[in-house]
């Protein structure tokens, strides 16, 4: 893995009802190979949590107890220096600028495209218009 593999974080904030000043904050990291593979891996992880929160708030005694908040980030790497950028939270609410700025960035590190070499002159690509930001999440 080289110096500039940018890479996905998922901020899981928990305030209780005991004391809603305390915040437990844990942090899942999705930095692997890949920019695009950190991606998928982040998303089916949101994914699956969204729908914990979901089951959770249906649960009045635990909705009294706890509120849960996720913040999904790109984290763009570039000559040993993090820059978060903030994609999105549990209440749907995007950050437009940075989803296009996340697009770019797959687009550049051609990640998700095969490797060059072995590319066949013969065979046709289709463009992905998820890895563009062309879809709506």
């Amino acid at each position: 893995m080289g110096t500039n593999h940018n890479y996905y974080l998922i901020k899981e904030l928990k305030k209780t009802s005991h004391n809603p000043i305390e915040v437990l904050m844990i942090e899942h990291v999705f930095r692997g190979d890949t920019t695009y593979i950190n991606k998928i891996q982040a998303r089916l992880f949101w994914n699956s949590k969204i729908l914990e929160i979901e089951r959770i708030l249906q649960s009045t005694i635990t909705k009294q107890q706890q509120l849960i908040m996720l913040e999904f980030y790109l984290i763009k790497v570039s000559e040993c220096i993090e820059e978060p950028f903030f994609l999105f939270n549990s209440n749907g609410v995007e950050n437009i600028e940075n989803k296009k700025l996340e697009s770019s960035l797959l687009v550049s590190t051609k990640s998700y495209h095969k490797n060059t070499i072995l590319e066949d002159v013969n065979e046709i690509y289709t463009k992905n218009s998820f890895l563009e930001g062309n879809y709506k999440d």
